[in-house]
């Protein structure tokens, strides 16, 4: 096999690394013991003092007992000291050392006071409250030696994993810190899958509020779902990592690795990676604007699976924390590249009045291949106590281009035979560039000691698309006025956006205050689109008006508005009201000219409740309303028609949707009995809903009502119209405990969730309601490291009713979705680790693609190094040979159940190597080991 160069590069550049921190020094390890019942003593103080230079060098022990230190100069003479609150200390003079050095294991002993008899027990809680912020000590859950933050945090009360979704307290998590500060811009999975769990000390779940919320002090609800990693104090100056190489030696390989340089000023973290096994680091958000879906317009509905295709990514990172003078920066910088081959069968059952149904089967193949650059820093400076300054620019690079072949058949029942009803063969090549470019500036000003504060923010963003692509393809019967389905298109969709806002705070009280806000914006945005008929060589013969627009809208948004807050230990109440005026002018350039002007006026009331009886629970509720524009390419009036059969046109007719939002979260933790739980409550009511209307033609006719488009028989046209209103409902209780006799934790929860969309079929109003059970349960070992495992098991129960109608394959219109995972890992003997890990998935109640799944992974590992540094593991991926990438999206216009490729069957064999090494803050002392240990049994 060819193995790529760059590869080894890495692994001879890290190795060149560690030989060099390890060249100048020599490690020294060892155990601190309690002499009485041999259990490990964590936080001992070892001190190392070298009696030529004078100079201390302290390192703290882990919670097995162990220590490590390697800035200790060979051929010198140390004493070595070990101290401990509570114990007898332990010295140790004129010790020399030449290479690296077990120094065994030393047992303290507890200090003698006869005093009268003292019981204490303290048993750590899982979870407990304080304020706004629910917090977990990491200590209290168990997990394996190579446990990453992922693993840790999965075991925790409250945080679940819902297909494929990381959620805290029922709600999504969208943001990472570590320390409380940024980790990796805004990808959860980047963060929790490259830190070891083992530096973690607490974690800190809570929601995070907007920049200007953080300055005013004043929660105004623009809120994202946080967690906080507290690392440990000894870790806090320390440098760790890992990189690992495998191959299967025949045409599957995988290369990666992170390393993370820590201290009390800086930060560093690299990542990199490249494979093509389908292992992604990088969230959804990375490919806005450049993605091979069909269509942009707004869907609804719920969607089941997560992988799409077969990938090969090769990415880096570097996200950085320091301070400069009185600058604290934090800066992140993804690249990514990623190929993507997805062939897939679509199978669509229409919902179709008056009767029989259509049923469509589409096979889609895709080559793709997307580069995306994105870089994200915030700098706040201090000028003094009073004053505040905050710069936070984003910019993000995409370009992307798609080879992509679409074969699709309808038919329709009729006296229960399939009729033909159309089909189609189209190839396109798509080519598209992408840029963002964002940025926020805030300042704050304090008035002298009181609370009284002043803060302004600017916001400023500005986009670019373009895309470019050619199809080639045939329709029958012949498409509407014999148009030819070679085409090419030329598009652009771009814009900017500005706003500034203006917040002033005047205490009323120690415990009040009135709260002032002011919110000027303005948003561009102008989308053209060029069609030209061609030949099957790409050569361009004319334009074609019918499928070509240019189109620009423009929003000037006013809003002032006026809020009142009490806060004390136990309450913090709010209510205000804001006043929001919108200048709506939407503009066709072309074809012809036209306008709509609207203008919207709108209030904007608000409340927020929170109740603390304790620090055992926490009870908050708050009611906001929000406007919602319709995007431009939902206003634009123009023709697409990459699906032949299913054209798809603007509405620049369409009016602001109007949200209610009512959301309750109640969080309680008792410490004595370990036990936690929590409940969600969220509601929406969105008035003028945009939802979308099917046309389908019964004969070739054209669409009326101002549509004034030409349908051929059978053929369908979708357009977004405003609807009267939609709901949307969730409920979740979350329970936390662990159970003693059987050393484990476990988490439940259950659930209901209620949706309620509308949609037209033709002209006939059909209101489709989603009801869901969801429901899940892990049991999650608390043994100790050598054995750590996982179980799960979530069970969601939907049933759907249609107002309208229901079809024949779907008159019961009920689905089961159930997911098994289990994870065990266990350590054998001193070298050797086992892990498997399985995950089944259950379908039942579609009309296609019910599946039962079991993808079953198994690794063995030996360790090597005397600190088990290194890893040599075995992996079977996929082993039975099952995997499959099942999806069901449900609207009220269709069902559609789809069936993508997957990676199957393959071995793997890997190399792995951990750098892990502490400092003690104080003297920045190193704790690492590498070379072969010389072996010394002395106790003491």
């Amino acid at each position: 096999m060819k193995f790529p160069l760059r590869f080894f590069v890495c692994v001879v550049v890290f190795g060149f690394f560690v030989h060099l921190a390890a060249a100048q020094t020599v490690s020294v390890f060892g155990k601190v013991l309690d002499k009485d019942n041999q259990q490990p003593i964590y936080g001992a103080y070892i001190s190392f003092t070298n009696n030529l230079t004078n100079i201390n060098n302290t390192v703290i022990s882990d919670k097995k007992g162990k220590f490590n230190a390697n800035s200790i100069s060979p051929n010198q003479d140390y004493n070595i000291k070990i101290t401990f609150l509570g114990y007898e200390s332990i010295e140790v003079n004129n010790q020399k050392f030449t290479e690296l050095h077990d120094l065994g294991s030393y047992f303290l002993a507890v200090k003698s006071k006869n005093i009268d008899e003292v019981v204490v027990k303290k048993v750590l809680s899982l979870a407990i409250q304080r304020g706004d912020t629910t917090e977990m000590n990491a200590a209290t859950f168990k997990t394996n030696p190579d446990a990453t933050a992922d693993d840790l945090i999965k075991k925790m009360p409250g945080i679940t994993l819902e297909n494929g979704t990381l959620k805290a307290h029922g709600e999504e998590v969208l943001k990472i810190l570590v320390d409380g500060k940024d980790f990796f811009g805004e990808d959860p999975s980047v963060a929790l899958n490259n830190l070891p769990a083992d530096v973690i000390d607490k974690v800190q779940v809570f929601d995070k509020l907007s920049e200007q919320a953080q300055f005013s002090g004043f929660d105004d609800g623009q809120s994202v779902k946080t967690i906080n990693i507290i690392t440990k104090k000894n870790r806090k100056n320390s440098e760790f990592g890992k990189m690992y190489i495998g191959t299967d030696f025949k045409n599957r390989y995988i290369a990666a690795g992170n390393i993370h340089f820590f201290n009390d000023k800086t930060r560093i973290s690299v990542l990199g990676l490249s494979n093509n096994v389908n292992q992604q680091n990088f969230s959804t958000q990375d490919l806005i604007g450049i993605s091979t879906s069909k269509s942009d317009t707004k869907k609804d509905g719920f969607t089941l699976g997560q992988q799409i295709g077969i990938n090969r990514t090769n990415a880096i990172g570097l996200n950085i924390n320091t301070s400069i003078h009185k600058i604290d920066i934090t800066g992140s910088y993804f690249f990514n590249i990623s190929n993507n081959i997805t062939d897939q069968i679509i199978q669509k059952d229409k919902f179709l009045a008056p009767r029989p149904d259509h049923n469509s089967i589409e096979l889609d193949t895709i080559s793709g291949k997307k580069i995306n650059h994105r870089f994200n820093l915030r700098m706040e400076y201090a000028i003094d106590s009073s004053n505040v300054f905050i710069f936070i620019p984003k910019i993000s690079l995409q370009s992307g281009e798609a080879d992509k072949l679409v074969i699709k058949n309808t038919t329709k029942m009729v006296n229960e035979k399939s009729e033909f009803v159309n089909a189609s063969r189209i190839n396109s090549d798509n080519n598209s560039t992408n840029y963002n470019v964002a940025s926020e500036f805030l300042y704050k000003h304090k008035f002298g000691n009181s609370k009284r504060t002043l803060s302004v923010s600017i916001n400023t963003s500005k986009s670019n698309k373009q895309s470019d692509s050619y199809q080639l393809g045939y329709f029958e019967p012949l498409p509407w006025q014999n148009l030819s389905a070679d085409q090419h298109v030329n598009s652009g969709n771009k814009g900017y956006f500005l706003s500034s806002s203006l917040v002033y705070i005047e205490p009323l009280s120690s415990k009040s205050m009135l709260y002032f806000n002011y919110i000027a914006s303005f948003t561009h945005a102008e989308r053209d689109k060029e069609t030209y008929e061609t030949d099957y060589q790409n050569k361009i013969l004319s334009h074609i008006d019918s499928l070509s627009n240019v189109y620009s809208s423009d929003y000037t948004n006013n809003r002032v508005g006026v809020s009142y807050r009490i806060k004390s230990k136990r309450l913090k109440f709010s209510a205000g009201i804001e006043y929001q005026d919108i200048q709506s002018q939407g503009m066709q350039l072309y074809p012809g000219t036209a306008d709509a002007n609207k203008h919207f006026s709108n209030w904007l009331p608000n409340v927020l409740i929170q109740l603390k009886r304790n620090q055992k629970n926490n009870l908050r509720i708050y009611y906001h309303t929000s406007t919602n524009e319709p995007g431009i390419s939902q206003l634009q009036n123009v023709i697409d028609n990459s699906q032949r059969s299913e054209l798809a046109i603007g509405n620049p007719n369409l009016l602001q949707e109007y949200t209610h939002t009512l959301t309750c979260n109640y969080f309680f933790g008792n410490p004595d009995k370990r036990l936690n739980y929590s409940f969600l409550f969220s509601g929406k009511y969105i008035s003028n809903f945009i939802g979308n209307q099917i046309y389908t033609a019964q004969n070739a006719e054209i669409i009326g009502d101002g549509i004034n488009v030409f349908l051929d028989k059978n053929n369908q046209l979708i357009r977004p119209v405003n609807m009267d209103h939609a709901i949307n409902i969730r409920s979740q209780l979350s329970l936390g405990l662990p159970v003693e006799p059987l050393l484990c934790n476990i988490n439940y929860f259950t659930g209901y969730n209620y949706s309620q969309t509308p949609g037209y079929i033709d002209d006939r109003l059909n209101v489709y309601s989603l009801n869901t059970l969801v429901n899940g349960i892990q049991i999650s070992s608390n043994i100790s490291e050598r054995v750590d495992y996982t179980f799960s098991y979530n069970w969601n129960l939907s049933k759907i009713v249609n107002s309208a109608l229901a079809t024949y394959a779907n008159d019961k219109a009920t689905y089961h979705y159930q997911i098994l995972n289990a994870k065990i890992n266990t350590a054998v003997g001193k070298k050797w680790v086992v892990q498997n890990s399985a995950n089944a998935q259950i379908d039942n109640g579609f009309k296609n693609y019910n599946q039962t799944t079991v993808v079953w992974n198994f690794y063995l590992a030996r360790k090597m190094g005397q600190a088990n540094q290194g890893e040599i593991r075995f992996s079977v991926m996929d082993a039975l040979n099952r995997n499959k990438n099942i999806m069901h999206n449900v609207t009220p216009q269709y069902i559609a159940d789809s069936n993508t490729n997957s990676l199957h069957r393959y071995f793997m064999l890997m190399f792995t190597y951990n750098l892990n090494t502490v400092q003690a803050p104080a003297n920045a002392i190193n704790n690492n080991s590498g070379k072969k240990a010389k072996k010394n049994k002395s106790k003491i």
